[in-house]
């Protein structure tokens, strides 16, 4: 199945659960596409017999892990993040005003990073689709991993998302709602004559269901602090392997990254690897991260640090690679 992308910056994410006469509102379960019908119907117009389909609603089908998603086509780029099945942040870039790609990118992740709702970015996923020509460094100047899609085969879970014009839409929408009529009748005789029954066996039951969800809650909340502790003790695993196998002077440095950790400020991650390490944790002072970034830096010839507000001050990532030898 061949899909044809709807692309064009007239494509909006919206809560409203109505549309207007002059949009055509496609729900996407917690958040819909709202589209201006004139726009869609001149596309439709100039890609009749094709299946049409947003570069958004394809890119939410795809989101299968927490990363950042992309999708170049011949007039826009599109950039998203999603998370429990809604979209986190978008921007839709013109083409024509990309001149530098890494840029662009990570202008979207210090804005995405600035939302309420975020999380750490840690992979890319870019659908490249057109003729655009990909940078040769930009893993390395994001210092994150790329994964490049040449293609964007359109699934059968996508046929849902699929655009038509307004009296498509309308005859389709006639049609569903004569079967679910249908259907409703049929399941209301059903339900009328089981109501009692019903109602019977759930003053029975109810009791014995109070007290499986009691035990449930005990049993789950045991279970959480179980594997709290054993998602330490993985994270600390690495740790102590590494420590142990690596000569004095490493030890030595290893001891020095947590002797300048600052007093407002805390680690919940530490990877050292063989020419670099990560740090992640929390903080009530960026300053002072931004100031440890900047010794730490002068160890190594690639750098990055992100730091992102929540609730109870800010997180941060700092990543660095490619440490300098003494002998340079």
């Amino acid at each position: 199945m061949e899909c044809v992308f709807f692309d064009s910056d007239a494509q909006y994410i919206t809560k409203e659960s109505t549309s207007d006469a002059d949009h055509i509102l496609l729900s996407h379960g917690k958040w819909a596409l709202s589209i201006p019908q004139k726009e869609l119907n001149a596309f439709i117009a100039a890609h009749t017999a094709q299946n049409i389909i947003s570069p958004l609603s394809y890119l939410f089908l795809m989101a299968k892990e927490p990363a950042l998603y992309g999708m170049i086509l011949d007039d826009y780029i599109y950039l998203a993040t999603f998370q429990d099945e809604e979209p986190l942040f978008v921007k839709i870039i013109p083409r024509e005003e990309v001149y530098d790609l890494a840029k662009a990118i990570e202008d979207f992740l210090h804005e995405f990073y600035e939302q309420e709702k975020n999380f750490f970015v840690e992979k890319i996923i870019l659908y490249h689709l057109s003729d655009y020509i990909l940078p040769d460094n930009l893993e390395e100047r994001l210092l994150l991993p790329i994964q490049i899609q040449k293609e964007a085969p359109c699934t059968e879970a996508a046929s849902r998302y699929f655009l038509h014009s307004s009296k498509t839409l309308q005859k389709s929408s006639y049609k569903t709602l004569k079967k679910v009529a249908g259907i409703v009748g049929i399941l209301f005789l059903l339900l009328a004559g089981y109501d009692l029954y019903l109602r019977y066996t759930a003053s029975i039951y109810e009791g014995k269901i109070a007290k499986l969800v009691s035990s449930q809650t005990e049993l789950a909340n045991k279970n959480n602090e179980l594997q709290t502790k054993i998602s330490w003790l993985r994270r600390m695993a690495p740790l102590i392997r590494q420590t142990k196998e690596h000569n004095s002077y490493l030890v030595s440095f290893i001891r020095d990254i947590f002797d300048q950790i600052p007093d407002h400020s805390y680690l919940t991650f530490a990877g050292f690897f063989k020419d670099g390490l990560v740090l992640k944790g929390k903080t009530q002072e960026p300053k002072e991260i931004r100031q440890l970034d900047q010794v730490l830096s002068r160890s190594f010839r690639e750098h990055r640090l992100i730091l992102r507000r929540d609730t109870k001050g800010y997180r941060f990532e700092a990543i660095y690679k490619r440490m300098h030898m003494d002998n340079e």
